[in-house]
């Protein structure tokens, strides 16, 4: 949402094509950061980022610690 090199609307289209385009069933999720672009030096910013990425990822993978209950 910060980032002028990205039109704010083409993330969320983004998101809505790969959902109509997936014959799976299976979630796409889209992550919005209010409080950086591409980047940043915020380390705690950036390891939640990826904590986010691998619990989704192992979600879906079917890992039996990150399944739903």
């Amino acid at each position: 949402m910060n980032d002028p090199r990205v039109i704010v609307w083409q993330p969320g289209k983004f998101a809505a094509a790969l959902q109509n385009a997936s014959a799976s069933n299976k979630p796409v999720l889209m992550q919005v950061n209010y409080d950086n672009g591409h980047y940043t030096e915020d380390k705690a910013v950036t390891f939640r980022n990826f904590a986010n990425m691998y619990t989704f990822a192992l979600w879906q993978a079917g890992h039996p610690d990150f399944k739903l209950k």
